[in-house]
Order: structure tokens, then C-alpha cells, then sequence
């Protein structure tokens, strides 16, 4: 029951809202308070309908139907008088719905919630790898929705061991306190900020065997869905289809080689790996679900003109590829080489490791920098609170004294970030959190309930600033912000200095937070753009960008790992266009949104490419 009503509430809010009956909505949410199961974005509601084809046909008429519970309204009066409407296939034949699919969504029969299984696609892709799910089981919390098996975080565990000394990986020292910020605040509830679903297998892997479609149909123990905001539906039993995946170049073998370096590394022992994953999870019987296990970077080879692309597998890990993907643009636009987007695979290939080394050589430290990579042997007596995942309990750790060292250390193991299944990642996440020392990431943090990893195993604000500046601060504006005095006075810490990489946000744009210039202006026009939880890269061919302010209009390029591009994203940007800000009831792409954060009034012409929503 609960599935239909969360549905029916976002049909109501989103048709009170087209109409701007804003104290309607209000009155609603006080009597019918917005959870962690609430919709929120328009897209969602469409795709758990299927019924993304009548919105697409709705838009494109002269005078358009403000609302969805309209639209859905006018298509089911016009089936049921005989009359051809917009063309949704039934369930029998592709998936999509039919009307009567429709009427039961709404709460005459199942609820059925189809979204994007972990990328954002095209209406014609979503509807084509739409789920059938016969028998839906009802909405299930779980303290991380992305659980995949065994292997999942558990948000709620609390480790009970004392936060006993953490100096195991290298002596104390002073550290300074960076100037940081935390993540940047969640909008009030009342607030309609966009939700992007995601959906993800869980329990054993999927079964895939081709069709002559081209889809790959899989047998799934458990699908869970879910939102930002940590709503998950489990759907047992189902079968479904999905775009096969797509070829990406992937070295090495199927077991990580032992090599020179990593021989004359140490393995991590039982308090490090405890203390490890507290400063990460917050406590020590949490683990990285499959998401993060398998996820290697490893460049896309299937579209032409992506091949500068890094591709992320499924939700979670989307923070750090997208920092390593900026890396990588920087190496291969601005780096010794010519400047290039089609790199052949030895330029892939030194361009990461060219972005690994340079992210590790930013972190700040007293001592040497640490490369992590799977070890052949486990900690030893471990205790058995703590949650072994096949990783974090076999680390080995290389000690590198130089920046040649480590550069010769992370080409000698690149095998272990990049071979299919690998958890490269996980690895560049504790190489940066180990290189910049326990103590001192908890120094970074404004709380000390501060974690790298929050909630369905998302990246936090902290870990993103770590990989990007060097230190774990938690929040996005410049320099530090004192708030109050005395004794109680808090001190919000922010970016020091001009970063290499920027940052624009979708909470800036709701007001959620500020990102200060530090971020806003990089030494290289490339940005890291983050909304609605996920992480994607902006970035620009010209150099130029990075220190003038153009009037002109100006090319920009844009690229999410996660999303199943089709093609290169050239999009231009009228920065003297004056455009006014939009009212609540146009629904715009985020990163639109985020876009004016940096240009003010900016017009965006997609061109050629479909508006990602």
C-alpha cells in the first residue's frame, strides 16, 4: 500500500505545483510529510508509469498540459473511447506500459516501479530495458539500499570497539586543520529538489544471456530501487531486460599479479584495517557493496569520440570516477602530449596513471605516500566484528618516498585498478585516505561523526574534496567560515587556495550551500559537477577559459560515466544572454542549473544532444 500512496503523492504534489498552488502544498506536506520513499522528480514519476512517450508527445504540443496526472487523465479518457493515443506497447510485448498498467499503478491493481537500472538513458533505451515484474513485494528499508549480497554497508551498524589511538599507519603529527566544509547540506523536505532513481541487483549476480534484440535478459534473485533520499523497493523473482553492456578496454588478468613493489610492500594489520574502515564507514562492521568491488576504470571503446571516457559500472562509486575522469581530461587536453579526445589505448593508458599519481601526490602529508593494492595474504587475527570484504582485510601497502617511486609504483600495479572485476576505486580511495593519515582526516572533518562514504554507499563531499585538494574538509566555500563565538563558536572548513579541478553544485542552486571561487575557478576548465547525488564532468578544450570571463558565446563539453552516452556532449554557452531565473514549474536539466552558478543568466544550447533530465 505504501507504494501506491508514495506514487499518488508525487501525481498530486507535482500536479498542486504546475499550477503554483504552493500553500496546497505546504498544507499537504504537513499532513502528509515527504519521507525517504518520496518521489520527487518528475522524470522518476514518468519512467515508474511508463509513460514517458505520452510526456514526450505532451511537450511537443503547441499548448501543452501543465500537469502529468493531466496528461495520464487525457490518454486514458482517450483509450477508453477506442481513440489511438500516444503509442505505449503493453507489458506482454516490450515492457512499457499500456493505460490499464496505468490505472494500476495509480492503486486499482500492483504497483509496478520501473525505473533506469543505474544510468541515465534516452526515453527510447529506458523504455526498452523497462523491468516486467509480475509480483512486486513491498517497500523494504534497509540501512544502505545498494546492498548487494553479504557485501553491503549497513548505515546503521555503530562498531562498539573504543576509537582507541589511530596513529597505526604513521606517527602523530599537528596537523593543520584544513579550512573544509561538509557536505553540502540535504534542502529542507518541503523543498522539490529532483531525485534520480537508481536500481541495482541485488543478492547473486545476474544471469545474462543474449536476445536477438540485442538486449541481454537476466534472471535477478532481488531488484532494489531506490532514491537519493534512501527510499528501496525489492522485487524478488524478477526477469528483465537491459542494453547489453558495452565493450570497454579492460588490461590485465582475471587475479592481481604480485609485483616487484607491491613484494616489498607490508599487509595491512587487524587495528589498521579496523581503524581504516572507521575514518571510512564510520565503523568497522561495514563493508563496500558490489558496486564498489567491481568497479575498475577502464575507458569506453564502444562509442566514437567517447574513447577519453571512463565508465562506471553502477551507482556509488561515482565520486571518485569522476574526479579520476577529470584527471584524465586534464592530462590528455593540457598534459606534454598534443591535446587529444580519441586517445588510443597506450594514451589511455598513461593518461591514468598519469591522474592516479597526481591525485596522490596532492594529498597532503608528513610522511611518504601509500599505494594500496590487493595483497595475497589477510590481516591477521582479525576480530569478528569486523566485516571482511575481500579487500580491505588483504591490503598490501607500498611506501613511496618520491613522486618517481610512486609514479613507477602505480604503472608497475595498474593491472590492479584496471583488469575486468578489479576494485580500483576502493584501491585509490585508501591509497589517498592512507597517504593523508587517519588523524589527519579526522582533523579535516567538522564533526567527528564525519564519514568518506555516507549512505548507500555514496561519496561524501569529504572524500570528493580529498581526491580533488588533498585534505577531507566537508565543505565547498573558500577559507573558513566561524560561526558564533567563545566557546561555542563552530568553525566550517573550506577550500584554501585556487584547485586544480573546480566544483559546481545543484545545491547552490537551491540555496543549500555556496561554492566559493576556489572551485568555481580552477587553474584548468574542467569541473566536477554534483547533482542529485551523482558526480559528472564539465569541461572545456580551451585553456583560455580558466582565466577570462567571455561575453561571447563559448563550446563546453560534458560527460557522466554512469549515463550510457551515445555521443560526445558539445553544448554551447551564451554567457551575455541575460536569461531570468526560471519559476518553479519549468522543469529544466540540473546542469542548466548548475551551469549558472558559475555564468550568471548563461543561455545552453544543447544542439545536437538530447537534454539530459
Amino acid at each position: 500500500m505504501e507504494q501506491q500512496e508514495e506514487l499518488a503523492l508525487a501525481l498530486v504534489r507535482e500536479f498542486l505545483s504546475s499550477h503554483g498552488l504552493k500553500k496546497t502544498v505546504r498544507m499537504l506536506d504537513n499532513e502528509k510529510p515527504r519521507t525517504e520513499a518520496s518521489i520527487t522528480r518528475r522524470s522518476d514519476i514518468a519512467r515508474s508509469l511508463g509513460i514517458q512517450t505520452w510526456i514526450k508527445q505532451n511537450k511537443a504540443r503547441p499548448a501543452p498540459l501543465p500537469s502529468m496526472l493531466e496528461v495520464i487523465a487525457e490518454n486514458v479518457a482517450t483509450q477508453q473511447q477506442g481513440q489511438p493515443s500516444a503509442p505505449q506497447k503493453s507489458k506482454s510485448t516490450s515492457g512499457a506500459y499500456s493505460a490499464a498498467s496505468v490505472t494500476e499503478s495509480l492503486g486499482i491493481g500492483k504497483l509496478s516501479l520501473d525505473r533506469p537500472a543505474k544510468s541515465r538513458v534516452s526515453a527510447r533505451a529506458t523504455a526498452a530495458a523497462v523491468e516486467d515484474l509480475s509480483a512486486p513485494r513491498p517497500i523494504t528499508r534497509r540501512g544502505v539500499a545498494r546492498v548487494a549480497g553479504s557485501a553491503g554497508h549497513d548505515s546503521s551498524d555503530s562498531d562498539s570497539d573504543s576509537k582507541d589511538d589511530d596513529q597505526a599507519l604513521r606517527p602523530s603529527r599537528t596537523a593543520t586543520k584544513p579550512t573544509t566544509a561538509p557536505p553540502p547540506p540535504q534542502p529542507p523536505q518541503s523543498a522539490t529538489v529532483p531525485a534520480r532513481a537508481r536500481a541495482t541487483a541485488a543478492g547473486r549476480r545476474v544471469r545474462g544471456r543474449a536476445s536477438p534484440s540485442g538486449l541481454v535478459m537476466e534472471d535477478v534473485d532481488e531488484l532494489e530501487i531506490e532514491d537519493e533520499f534512501g527510499a528501496s523497493v525489492s522485487v524478488g523473482g524478477a526477469r528483465r531486460a537491459r542494453p547489453a553492456a558495452p565493450r570497454v578496454i579492460s588490461s590485465g588478468r582475471s587475479r592481481p599479479q604480485v609485483t616487484a613493489s607491491a613484494a616489498r610492500g607490508r599487509t595491512i594489520g587487524a587495528d589498521e584495517a579496523v581503524k581504516l574502515k572507521r575514518v571510512v564507514f564510520g565503523s568497522s562492521r561495514s563493508a563496500f557493496n558490489d558496486a564498489w568491488l567491481r568497479q575498475n576504470f577502464v575507458f569506453n571503446s564502444t562509442v566514437k569520440g567517447l574513447q577519453y571516457g571512463l565508465v562506471q559500472h553502477e551507482g556509488g562509486p561515482c565520486g571518485v570516477l569522476a574526479v579520476v575522469q577529470a584527471m584524465v581530461l586534464k592530462e590528455l587536453l593540457f598534459g606534454s602530449s598534443p591535446p587529444t579526445l580519441e586517445p588510443t589505448p597506450e594514451q589511455q593508458h598513461d593518461a591514468l596513471v598519469a591522474a592516479i599519481t597526481s591525485i596522490l601526490l596532492r594529498i597532503q602529508t608528513d610522511g611518504e605516500h601509500i599505494l594500496a593494492v590487493v595483497g595475497t595474504k589477510k590481516a591477521a587475527n582479525l576480530k569478528p566484528s569486523f566485516k571482511c570484504d575481500g579487500v580491505t582485510e588483504k591490503l598490501t601497502l607500498i611506501s613511496c618516498t618520491s613522486e618517481f617511486d610512486l609514479k613507477r609504483a602505480v604503472k608497475e600495479n595498474i593491472n590492479q585498478f584496471t583488469r575486468d572485476g578489479a576494485p580500483g576505486a576502493i584501491l585509490l580511495l585508501y591509497s589517498a585516505v592512507l597517504t593523508r593519515g587517519l588523524s589527519s582526516i579526522r582533523d579535516d572533518m567538522d564533526e567527528d561523526g564525519s564519514k568518506l562514504i555516507g549512505s548507500h554507499c555514496y561519496c561524501t563531499q569529504d572524500l570528493v574534496n580529498l581526491l580533488l585538494v588533498g585534505y577531507a574538509c566537508s565543505n565547498t566555500h573558500d577559507g573558513d567560515k566561524r560561526l558564533g563565538s567563545g566557546k561555542d563558536v563552530l568553525v566550517l572548513k573550506g577550500i584554501r587556495k585556487q584547485s586544480d579541478i573546480g566544483l559546481l553544485s545543484l545545491f547552490e542552486h537551491y540555496g543549500s550551500c555556496e561554492v566559493g571561487l576556489n572551485f568555481k575557478s580552477p587553474t584548468a576548465p574542467i569541473w566536477i559537477i554534483y547533482a542529485e547525488s551523482h558526480f559528472t564532468v564539465l569541461f572545456s578544450r580551451s585553456k583560455a577559459l580558466a582565466y577570462s570571463s567571455p561575453s561571447a558565446p563559448f563550446d563546453i563539453c560534458y560527460y557522466d560515466q554512469l549515463a550510457g552516452l551515445e555521443q560526445h556532449y558539445n553544448i554551447q554557452i551564451d554567457p551575455s544572454a541575460n536569461v531570468p531565473r526560471p519559476d518553479d514549474k519549468e522543469v529544466l536539466p540540473p546542469l542548466e542549473h548548475c551551469i549558472r552558478t558559475k555564468w550568471k543568466g548563461a543561455a545552453v544550447d544543447w544542439r545536437d544532444c538530447e537534454p539530459l533530465y
